[in-house]
């Protein structure tokens, strides 16, 4: 099964679930926002996407524009 890591505000997410529905994919979601997210969680999804931290931090929201970005 596919997990969703879900933000209901953001457009990119909502396209996520739609995709898994128009191709008949059986998912679920799991509202990181209100569920909060673990280490081991955050762990996972760099080890099965072959990602880095930096791949998947959000640069484009404001505390990561004026705190981090540079």
């Amino acid at each position: 099964m596919i997990t969703i890591y879900h933000n209901t505000r953001c457009g990119k997410s909502r396209k996520a679930c739609g995709f898994a529905t128009d191709n008949s994919k059986t998912y679920q979601t799991y509202e990181y926002l209100k569920e909060g997210i673990s280490k081991s969680q955050i762990e996972e999804i760099l080890e099965k996407g072959k990602y880095t931290i930096h791949d998947i931090l959000r640069k484009g929201e404001t505390i990561f524009k004026e705190n981090y970005k540079g």
